[in-house]
């Protein structure tokens, strides 16, 4: 039989994920699950809480220059290390999304940023770019955040080749990761997983899932309908009559065009729907992550549909 899974390139006899820390991708393919910033960022995990303070002082930055235009050699600095890293072997590997896989192409991407920062949505953390942007999904965010978080994934990568006594070698290829320290890119000097000539990246299993739990559609049910839902409500002779949610959210397709203007046009009028959408985020996404039997399902066998 040909090794096809990363557990089996490294001669690791494991049942399953629940004998290993990393996610045990198909090396053949990419495997379609995401990196979530929203499990890292409710980890307590050294490994999350380190990763944290860098994507926090990437879009930091994003967001403050954002604020101010939408081009110029300052976006470029930011954008310019973003280009797909195929060394995790996850997202879609057939194309999809494949504007977003070059600084040219999120620049193309996030050019609405500044217009949506401008007219009073406070952008604050990276799930807030797939709730207002047509063009950026979970694709686009996991590869942004494998790019941003390149030494974070490899130290884990290293740390994993020492618990099983693989060898590892120089990188000798230009990768770039961001540093919180300086507040800029810098180049990758350390070592790296290589199997068969391949580069590889493990990226641990707490953090991914199939889709995000926090979208737009998410978004505008829990924040936007359900206060449209309330305000409209009536009591009538004791008897409570509310709007259904689903009849909402026609409605208010039908006013503005789409769902993420519809989620636009309601932060821009109301901040606050985005601010308590974050302030929610720690007790929303408890349990989010995938557990190691639906990872098996989904990785080995049969594609479980509860993550």
């Amino acid at each position: 039989m040909i090794p096809k899974h990363l557990s089996d390139l490294l001669g690791l006899n494991i049942s399953g994920h629940a004998d290993i820390d990393f996610v045990d991708v198909d090396t053949s393919t990419d495997t379609e699950l995401f990196v979530d910033p929203c499990l890292i960022k409710i980890s307590d995990d050294a490994m999350c809480v380190n990763a944290q303070r860098t994507i926090d002082s990437f879009f930091d930055k994003l967001y403050a220059n954002y604020k101010f235009t939408a081009a110029g050699p300052e976006i470029d600095e930011l954008l310019q290390h973003l280009g797909e890293r195929n060394e995790a072997r996850m997202g879609y590997g057939n194309g999809r999304n494949g504007k977003g896989k070059t600084a040219e192409g999120m620049k193309d991407i996030l050019v609405d940023l500044h217009d949506l920062i401008r007219k009073g949505i406070k952008m604050e953390h990276p799930i807030d770019l797939p709730l207002f942007l047509k063009k950026f999904d979970k694709d686009c965010m996991s590869d942004m955040l494998i790019n941003i978080l390149y030494k974070d994934f490899s130290d884990f990568t290293l740390e994993q080749c020492r618990r099983y006594n693989i060898n590892t070698e120089p990188l000798n290829a230009e990768r770039y990761f961001w540093d919180a320290a300086t507040g800029s890119w810098q180049l990758y000097t350390g070592n790296c997983l290589r199997i068969n000539g391949r580069v590889f990246i493990m990226v641990p299993k707490s953090i991914v899932r199939k889709g995000y739990y926090y979208n737009t559609s998410q978004y505008f049910n829990s924040m936007i309908a359900t206060r449209i839902q309330a305000d409209r409500t009536e009591y009538i002779d004791g008897r409570k009559y509310a709007p259904n949610k689903q009849d909402i959210r026609e409605d208010e397709i039908n006013t503005y065009g789409s769902l993420i203007q519809t989620a636009r046009i309601h932060t821009e009028n109301d901040p606050s729907y985005l601010v308590d959408y974050h302030s929610n985020m720690s007790k929303a996404y408890s349990n989010r992550g995938m557990t190691d039997d639906e990872l098996d399902a989904y990785i080995y066998g049969a594609k479980s549909e509860t993550a």
